[in-house]
């Protein structure tokens, strides 16, 4: 293990994080594997389908959902919020 004494001491400001997608039967079990790990949640779900969004422990950004980019594409176009744009109609 090396320790990087330059390392942020939080989460970057900007909403990037990584999203893993799991099955429908997973999410409960693994949302609460995460919370019992002592794991951050970071934000309520807003999105499509469900998600639970956290911190690891060096402050990087995921989530862990059960749908779909085509999904969660169509969903916002119905439904756009705030600074919403589409970029690439091919989604």
């Amino acid at each position: 293990m090396t320790l990087d004494v330059r390392a942020r001491e939080g989460p970057l400001p900007e909403y990037t994080h990584l999203a893993f997608t799991l099955a429908p039967t997973d999410f409960e079990t693994m949302r609460r594997r995460i919370e019992a790990s002592g794991a951050v949640a970071r934000q309520e779900n807003t999105s499509e389908g469900a998600s639970h969004y956290f911190l690891d422990p060096d402050g990087h950004k995921l989530e862990i959902h059960v749908s779909d980019l085509a999904a969660r594409m169509l969903a916002a176009r119905r439904n756009p919020w705030p600074g919403f744009t589409v970029l690439d109609d091919s989604v």
